[in-house]
């Protein structure tokens, strides 16, 4: 089955791996890792593929997939094409139903910590996520996401200008 091989890391370390989705891929390792990290790049690959890459930079392995970022590990994440900003519609050809949902994704952000953003519980962002956001908190949406208050709500605020 053909996926892709990403890196994830910082300037440190760079956990190199497959996987079919590494959108979804990016934001567990991004929770587990305890570190800053972010998708430094994607190419279509094979799992084969990515146990070569392995075995190529064996020298250079702190622990399972995780690589210290010099060498030829450097030069490797240098040659993968960067990540688009939307890695999610891109991969998947199509955007998600959610201008909200796709803004929380791409940023890495769980329910928590958006809802933390807007004094909400996490049960308010998934069921506006799924729906609708409240009419007086979408220009709070709107300020810190940067998604038009006419995308999230033209039943209220008209269509786009």
């Amino acid at each position: 089955m053909t996926g892709f091989v990403y890196a994830i890391g910082n300037s440190e370390r760079v956990k190199i791996g497959y996987s079919a989705d590494p959108a979804s891929r990016f934001v567990k390792i991004k929770s587990d890792s305890g570190h800053d990290c972010e998708i430094i790049g994607i190419i279509p690959a094979t799992v084969e593929q990515e146990r070569e890459a392995h075995s190529l930079l064996r020298e250079y392995r702190l622990h399972g997939e995780w690589f210290r970022r010099e060498g030829a590990v450097a030069v490797f994440c240098d040659m993968l094409p960067a990540a688009p900003v939307r890695v999610r519609p891109i991969l998947f050809g199509k955007e998600p139903a959610c201008p909200l949902q796709a803004y929380r994704k791409d940023n890495g952000l769980t329910l928590e910590a958006l809802a933390a953003k807007f004094g909400v519980q996490k049960a308010a962002v998934w069921k506006w996520e799924r729906s609708k956001p409240p009419a007086d908190k979408v220009l709070d949406i709107e300020a810190e996401t940067k998604i038009s208050r006419h995308v999230l709500r033209p039943d209220v605020f008209g269509d786009a200008p």
